[in-house]
C-alpha cells in the first residue's frame, strides 16, 4: 500500500491496541486493517458494511512528527499511550486517544533535549525508549551519559537514571537490557538504577524437532544475531 510520499519513507510499524501505526520521517498514520462495520437489518441480523481488505485505506494522526530512518529502538509503548523519539526534530512525542502531544514541550524538558543535540560529547548513535510496567516509567536513552524517565501516572519527568542500554527486549511484562557483552533484567535486585547487581548467566538455546516422533516439516528457517563488540552478523539456516 503505498502512502503520501510527501513526508518521506515508512521508517516502521508497530501495533498499538487494535491499531497499525505507521511513521513516516514527517509524519504518524495508521492502516485500516480488515475495516468493516457491523449492523443489524430489519430482522435483527447482522449486516457486515466494509470491503474487508487487509489494508484499503491509511489516514494520518499528525503530519509534524516523524521517525527517522533506522531508529527502530527509539519507541515504545504502554497499555495506553504510544511514546516515540523525533531525532531530526528533537522531540519527545506521545500518541493516545487519537492525537499526538509533543510531551518534551508539555513538560517542560525541551531544553535540557536541545542542549544534548547541541553538546558533540553527550550524543548517542541511535535513542532507545523502554516502558517499565512496574513503575510506569518510559524511559528514553537519549544521551551516552544518562537515561531522562518520564512517569505516566504522575503525567511529568521525573528523574534521569544513570543506565545507558545498549537494546532492550521485553518478555511478558520483564525488561532486559544489554550493555557491552552482558545482559541484565530492569528492577531485579536494583542497585544501580535499573540495572541488577550482576550481569545474568546467558545461554541461547535451540530446539528443532524436539518431538522426533511426529512428523515435522519446514524450510528456510533462519536464525540471526549480532555480535555487540564487533557488529558481526551470524547466521544458521536450517533446511
Amino acid at each position: 500500500l503505498d502512502v503520501d510520499t510527501r513526508h518521506g519513507a515508512i521508517t516502521n510499524l508497530r501495533t498499538f491496541g487494535n491499531e497499525l501505526i505507521f511513521w513516516q520521517e514527517n509524519a504518524l498514520g495508521k492502516f485500516a486493517v480488515n475495516d468493516r462495520a457491523i449492523i443489524t437489518d430489519n430482522n435483527n441480523l447482522p449486516l457486515a458494511l466494509g470491503t474487508s481488505g487487509v489494508l484499503s485505506r491509511y489516514d494520518y494522526v499528525a503530519t509534524v512528527n516523524g521517525m527517522k530512518n533506522g531508529h527502530n529502538d527509539s519507541d515504545c509503548q504502554s497499555d495506553n499511550v504510544l511514546y516515540w523519539f523525533d531525532y531530526d526534530r528533537n522531540e519527545l512525542c506521545a500518541y493516545s486517544g487519537g492525537s499526538v502531544v509533543c510531551i518534551s514541550k508539555a513538560k517542560y524538558v525541551q531544553t535540557y533535549l536541545n542542549n544534548l543535540a547541541l553538546d558533540k560529547s553527550e550524543q548517542i548513535g541511535k535513542p532507545i525508549c523502554t516502558f517499565d510496567k512496574y513503575y510506569n516509567e518510559m524511559i528514553a536513552t537519549l544521551s551516552n551519559s544518562e537515561s531522562i524517565v518520564y512517569n505516566e501516572n504522575l503525567q511529568m519527568f521525573t528523574s534521569f537514571y544513570s543506565l545507558v542500554p545498549e537494546f532492550n527486549v521485553y518478555f511478558n511484562s520483564d525488561v532486559y537490557f544489554t550493555k557491552g557483552d552482558d545482559l541484565y533484567k530492569y528492577n531485579d535486585n536494583v542497585v544501580n538504577n535499573g540495572f541488577s547487581d550482576a550481569p545474568l548467566p546467558i545461554m541461547l538455546k535451540y530446539i528443532v524437532n524436539k518431538d522426533f516422533l511426529r512428523t515435522k516439516v519446514f524450510d528456510n528457517i533462519e536464525f540471526v544475531g549480532y555480535l555487540n563488540k564487533d557488529n558481526i552478523r551470524i547466521s544458521y539456516t536450517a533446511d
